[in-house]
Formats: structure tokens, C-alpha cells, sequence
């Protein structure tokens, strides 16, 4: 009898242990799994956290450009200017140059992320939504685009396809038959008229290039979108200034260089000096002309300093009356 109790209380005690053993593992999977989520769940937040540190960063800089552009159509224009150590100033120098990297600091005095910005001005480029099929193709053949006539054709049956016959930005036009990425912005895939880094390293990074250490432009370098505004003379390119005004290379590169001389125009009636320039083609340009900036391109990008998602944020801003103002916002993740 005795016996029997033993082994009863050894079989029962087994049995407990077994459970207790069991509900350990339980214990330490659900554990695990707590661990795990936690962990996915700490990660998902701080992702979260650099992310909108990085949207909040892109859009202060994006806002603070716009704002710069009241101060730069005051001054001097320039088609490029980038900010580095809170100075706008033009890129130096011929040479490729990395857009400078600027970083932001608390009241603490830790790092909150760094960014970056540059606003380009398109004023001296011709408006595809108001120039003629004659000028576009003007424009096209100086480029040395082959059928010239037949693409400039097709942009203006494009353009009269669109709600309110409007091209709102120029990236649009990769969409209308005959235009590819390579013909709208050659190796100049961000559109700033400038040689940066990757476009003159050959096939090591996007876009493929010829590092020769020359921008080959397309179609963007010389046209621009939305708002219908006057070109602007002290910005225009030579092939520009010849399309529009329907004058000959030698003429249209004569104003470019007395355009230099003068350190630019501040008045229409300085361009009476060039003998080619009648009372008649005077106010001609007076109608279809300004001397002052209106059409800008701002871009900012920013990241949270431990990292993560990059924001960029592309803007066309338009000025009117000394007041800038945002007509198309762009923003995305990379």
C-alpha cells in the first residue's frame, strides 16, 4: 500500500513538472513574441519619427527659399543659386560641385538633420504654353533635334489635349509622342542648368553620361511651364532670344554679348544702341518682355541626422508683384 502511494506521488509530481515545463515554454514563446512585436513596433515609430523629421525639415527649407525669392528678384539675377551656411549664393566655378550639405542643430545643440536647397530661375526660357508651333521649332532646331517641325507640332497638339489647353510642368511632356526623358533633359535630369557630380561620371551613376565635363541639355534647358509670364531679356539664352525674336544667330548672339558688357538691362531703352533694334521691334519686346525674374523652380531635400527616409520637395513658384507664390508643390520619399 505504501508502495503504491510512492509511486503515485512520483507519477503525480511528473506530471507536474512536465506542466510546469510546458507552461514555461508557453510563457517564453509568448515572451518572445512580445520581444519581437515590441521590437517591430519601436522600429516602425522611429522610422516613422525620421520620417516626418525629414518631411518637416524638407518643407521648412522648400519654405524658406520661396521666401528668398521676394529678396532675390531685387538684386542681381542668377539662373542658379544654392544655400551654404545660411548664404545663398551662386555655384563657383565650371567644375562639377556636390549641392552643399547644410546641417540644423536644436536649442540643445544636437543635431536634427541636414538639408540642402537651390532655386533655379526659368525666367529666361521660353513658355511652351504660350509659344507658337514657329518658335518651338526654332527652338527645337538650335538644339539640333532632328524633325524639328514635326516635334514642335506634336507639343502644341499636346498641349491642346490638356485640360485648359495647360502644360502645368514641364515633366508632363515625357508623355507626348516624340519627347523620351533623354530629349526633354539630356544629362541634365534635375533641370538646374548645372554639371553636377553624377552627370559627368559616365555609367557609375544615373543618368548615363559622357564625362566629357560638359552639360548636354534637352528641350528643358530652353522652355518652361505654367504661369504664362513674360520672358525675362536678362536671362534669355542666345537660342531663345533668336526664336523669339526671330532674328538671326549672329544678331541673337550680338544682344548676349551686349547684354554681358552692360552687366544686363536696366531699361528697354538701352537696346536701342544695337542698330538692328527698330522704335518698331522696341515696343514689340516691350509687349512680349520683361527685365525682371517671375518664374522660379525651388528643390530642397532633408534628412533626420541618425538617418533614414530622404524628402525632396520640388516647387514652381511664380512672383508677381514682389510676392512669391507656390502653384504646383511636389513632395516625395526616397
Amino acid at each position: 500500500m505504501k508502495l503504491f502511494s510512492a509511486t503515485k506521488f512520483r507519477n503525480e509530481r511528473g506530471s507536474a513538472l512536465v506542466i510546469t515545463l510546458w507552461v514555461t515554454l508557453i510563457l517564453c514563446v509568448i515572451a518572445i513574441e512580445l520581444a519581437y512585436t515590441t521590437r517591430l513596433e519601436l522600429r516602425t515609430l522611429d522610422y516613422g519619427r525620421r520620417r516626418l523629421q525629414s518631411t518637416e525639415l524638407a518643407r521648412s527649407a522648400a519654405e524658406a527659399s520661396i521666401a528668398q525669392i521676394s529678396e532675390a528678384g531685387r538684386g542681381r539675377a542668377y539662373p542658379l543659386m544654392r544655400i551654404n551656411d545660411d548664404k545663398w549664393q551662386p555655384p563657383s566655378g565650371a567644375s562639377p560641385a556636390e549641392m552643399p550639405i547644410n546641417k540644423i542643430s536644436g536649442s540643445g545643440g544636437f543635431e536634427i538633420g541636414a538639408y540642402s536647397a537651390e532655386i533655379i530661375d526659368e525666367s529666361g526660357k521660353a513658355n511652351v504654353n504660350s509659344a507658337d508651333e514657329a518658335t518651338l521649332a526654332d527652338l527645337l532646331k538650335q538644339l539640333s533635334f532632328p524633325a524639328p517641325a514635326q516635334l514642335a507640332r506634336s507639343i502644341i497638339a499636346y498641349r491642346a489635349a490638356r485640360p485648359g489647353s495647360l502644360i502645368l510642368s514641364i515633366d508632363e511632356l515625357v508623355n507626348c509622342p516624340g519627347v523620351t526623358e533623354k530629349t526633354l533633359y539630356g544629362e541634365d535630369t534635375n533641370n538646374n542648368g548645372a554639371l553636377d557630380p553624377n552627370e559627368n561620371d559616365g555609367d557609375k551613376s544615373g543618368p548615363k553620361d559622357n564625362s566629357n565635363g560638359k552639360l548636354e541639355t534637352g528641350i528643358a534647358a530652353l522652355i518652361t511651364a505654367s504661369p504664362r509670364q513674360p520672358v525675362s531679356l536678362n536671362l534669355a539664352p542666345q537660342p531663345v532670344i533668336a526664336a523669339m525674336l526671330g532674328v538671326s544667330p549672329d544678331q541673337a548672339k550680338e544682344f548676349i554679348q551686349f547684354r554681358a558688357e552692360n552687366g544686363g538691362f536696366a531699361s528697354f531703352e538701352q537696346l536701342k544702341t544695337l542698330t538692328w533694334i527698330t522704335d518698331e521691334t522696341l515696343q514689340d519686346i516691350k509687349a512680349r518682355f520683361s527685365l525682371a525674374s517671375g518664374r522660379f523652380t525651388v528643390r530642397a531635400s532633408a534628412t533626420a541626422a541618425d538617418g533614414g527616409p530622404r524628402t525632396e520637395i520640388t516647387a514652381s513658384v511664380s512672383l508677381e508683384d514682389g510676392k512669391p507664390s507656390a502653384f504646383l508643390w511636389r513632395e516625395k520619399q526616397l
